[in-house]
């Protein structure tokens, strides 16, 4: 997406500017998510947090989606998904995280963590609960998804 939009017929493609910069209008992303996938896209690694709490690596995994840059970020993103793990309930070496056990915002969070970062056991986990545990339809909002 954004190679496409630098490179298509778009305005974003035009460096009609004197200084020959590119320049993308982004409307609507949390300021602290965009400055960091920024931050990451661009090396400035020092300015990349080590830690990311879930509702800002999910709103950081709305940007990485939309603008289709996943291995711009892959080297972190393992990182950020390994702090959340609930330290009381996962063994300190162990590969599995701690996810919600019934459906609501926290669930749906992490399903988009694992769609979008190609987690297919969060993903499958985050996806079986919901279904499970959902007493109505299940509602992913503007959240990236398979659907």
């Amino acid at each position: 997406m954004l190679k496409a939009a630098l490179t298509g017929p778009w305005v974003e493609a035009s460096d009609g500017d004197a200084d020959r910069l590119y320049k993308i209008d982004a409307e609507d992303w949390d300021v602290d998510s965009l400055v960091i996938v920024m931050n990451a896209i661009h090396g400035l690694w020092p300015k990349v947090p080590r830690a990311v709490d879930l509702i800002q690596l999910c709103k950081i995994a709305i940007i990485i989606n939309y603008y289709q840059v996943q291995s711009a970020l892959e080297i972190i993103t393992p990182m950020w998904i390994k702090t959340l793990r609930h330290p009381e309930e996962v063994d300190e070496n162990a590969e599995e995280y701690y996810l919600p056990e019934s459906y609501g915002e926290e669930l749906i969070s992490w399903m988009c963590i694992g769609w979008v970062f190609k987690d297919a056991g969060i993903f499958r986990e985050t996806t079986f609960t919901a279904l499970r545990t959902c007493r109505s339809e299940v509602k992913v909002g503007r959240l990236p998804n398979p659907v």
